[in-house]
């Protein structure tokens, strides 16, 4: 079986507040892929995600991978493995791009308590 036909793009550096591409939307229909990969870090891949999935009138699924490849241009904070070992790619993130990363760690301080409080933790 395997993948028949593959197709790629490479995509602009999009904005965080205005995520659109109509060239990769007609790429897209024009082709009806059964799945779409993409490798946007930053969260935009999400927001990118979701715009794909409203415009499109056929099924197709999405995967967000992560902007791996980003750690290899610079766009993304360098994180080694000593620091991924003890779980501190928050802190360089942080230090990397403090404005990005201080608000959406505010923002996530609020998922403690629903956390805590809907036990959505297992216990054992």
């Amino acid at each position: 079986m395997g993948v028949k036909k593959t197709y790629h793009y490479l995509a602009p550096k999009f904005n965080s507040k205005n995520v659109f591409d109509k060239r990769l939307l007609k790429k897209i229909i024009k082709t009806r892929p059964d799945f779409i990969m993409t490798n946007i870090g930053g969260g935009i891949q999400e927001i990118l995600g979701l715009y794909l999935r409203e415009k499109l009138k056929f099924k197709v699924t999405i995967i967000c991978t992560g902007g791996a490849i980003s750690f290899f241009t610079g766009d993304q904070a360098p994180i080694n493995s000593l620091i991924d070992k003890f779980y501190l790619g928050w802190l360089v993130r942080l230090i990397f791009n403090p404005f990005t990363f201080f608000k959406r760690y505010l923002i996530a301080l609020r998922l403690i308590p629903m956390v805590i409080f809907n036990r959505v933790i297992s216990k054992k």
